[in-house]
């Protein structure tokens, strides 16, 4: 009986190791499509905030940790695994019809040298009637696509997240995407949502305002939602087809450092290899047409989620002139985190990482 019994064990022990997809050995057969956020390096989640370590990033950058040790599984870790596309541009056209760029990963084309600010409703008109690098079918970019160049490279105060060698001379304020924000109550909207490349911020202002645009011309990205769930070994999952991720449905509540240990470590629909999602991930969770819950991610709830990207950019909001005293500090003690109910992903989000949010692992 006992010899059955230690069989019967065996047995068990060997279905679930079957049933359970390791990190080295996933079952994935599609890649995702989301794009990398640029960030090369790991850091701490302390709270250390050394005067001599102000505007030096450096200063923060630690060894990423291996697996089975703490705050292991950020995002540049598989970034490096290629968990996410790296960006890749080219460039056409000459300095008098326009340089275009094109994005290789999304096939979007993209004016390159701008000028000049708007307001929401001249910006349409601007784009819309735009005659630049041999092309006249220019349009305002949707969120989704403005989102896309965000490049997560520089926390300097003279260079911007993007990649200046193909977008060169970005000016430092807002940029409109085509993308008005909704408001719960029904009422006409009267905000944008704007992506700022100095802090790679995205957020929402009113459409009055003078900023810049960035024209682009091709097949939209993420036009609508694409949600599928499903149960599978008895737990729900989320695929999502526009980005090949798929999803825990379900959430809880952690720090930072037990969000990235409870997503290593996690067991759940027959899976091993999920992990917490990167700042773009999050991100493409985002249907910025709707409202609290700002996403069309089944059962989603208005509340602000934990991604494994350090923003090293601590309050530009903060600064209330452009004075030479004026700039960013950098701290490792804050993580980037996206904002369910309202959208945004912003100095208004960014929390502490010894403070508790809502945690969604990826795979």
């Amino acid at each position: 009986m006992r010899k059955h019994l230690s069989l019967f064990l065996v047995f068990l022990g060997f279905a679930f190791f079957v049933s359970c997809s390791s990190k080295e050995e996933s079952d994935r057969k599609e890649a995702s499509k989301v794009l990398c956020t640029g960030q090369k390096s790991c850091y701490s989640d302390t709270d250390f905030r050394p005067e001599s370590a102000i505007g030096i990033p450096g200063e923060f950058e630690i060894e990423c940790p291996a697996e089975g040790e703490e705050i292991f599984g950020q995002d540049a870790y598989y970034a490096e695994l290629g968990a996410c596309r790296e960006h890749s541009y080219s460039k056409s056209g000459d300095d008098t019809n326009g340089i275009v760029v094109k994005d290789e990963v999304t096939g979007l084309e993209w004016q390159q040298e701008i000028s000049g600010t708007y307001t929401y409703e001249e910006a349409l008109d601007y784009c819309e009637n735009l005659e630049y690098g041999g092309f006249n079918d220019w349009r305002v970019p949707s969120m989704h696509e403005l989102v896309s160049l965000i490049d997560l490279r520089c926390f300097e105060s003279n260079c911007q997240n993007i990649d200046e060698t193909y977008f060169p001379n970005t000016p430092k304020t807002f940029f409109w995407s085509s993308q008005k924000k909704r408001r719960a109550s029904g009422s006409e909207p009267i905000n944008a949502w704007v992506v700022y490349f100095w802090s790679g911020y995205t957020d929402a202002i009113y459409e009055g305002n003078h900023e810049a645009v960035r024209c682009v011309r091709g097949e939209p990205i993420y036009a609508a939602s694409n949600f599928t769930p499903s149960v599978k070994n008895g737990d729900e999952i989320v695929t999502d087809k526009n980005s090949n991720l798929i999803w825990q449905k379900s959430h809880t509540m952690l720090t930072w450092k037990e969000a990235l240990d409870y997503c290593e470590n996690l067991e759940y629909a027959g899976y091993c290899d999920w992990r917490l999602p990167n700042r773009n991930e999050l991100l493409s969770l985002i249907d910025y047409d709707k409202t609290e819950p700002v996403s069309s991610f089944p059962d989603m709830i208005p509340e602000i989620f934990w991604s494994s990207t350090t923003d090293l950019m601590f309050s530009p909001a903060l600064c209330a002139d452009e004075d030479e005293n004026c700039g960013p500090g950098y701290y490792d003690n804050y993580a980037f985190c996206v904002d369910f109910k309202y959208g945004d992903s912003s100095y208004f989000t960014l929390r502490y990482k010894s403070g508790i949010l809502y945690v969604k692992c990826v795979r």
